[in-house]
């Protein structure tokens, strides 16, 4: 989980509300560095986005898993609104 931390805070040159970097800090220790071009949004204010580009890496081998679908949603969720839900 520590180099999520240190990439975020490394790379995120802008305020953040604790929900938005715990949302952040779930998705990129889930995605390893696959994610890091998510952070760019959030430099620019493109919060939109985030919450969006969140919710499309929910594919294994091309095919879409529910599993992962929920927890980026999730992870949106978070992001967005800051709804933290743990709810199996």
């Amino acid at each position: 989980m520590a180099w999520a931390e240190i990439t975020i805070n490394s790379k995120v040159a802008v305020p953040l509300f604790q929900f938005e970097y715990d949302a952040l800090a779930c998705f990129m220790y889930n995605l390893q560095h696959h994610g890091d071009g998510l952070l760019d949004f959030v430099n620019t204010g493109d919060y939109d986005n985030v919450g969006n580009k969140m919710r499309r890496y929910a594919t294994s081998k091309g095919h879409v898993v529910k599993g992962l679908l929920k927890r980026r949603h999730r992870e949106a969720e978070m992001f967005e609104a800051g709804i933290y839900d743990s709810s199996h």
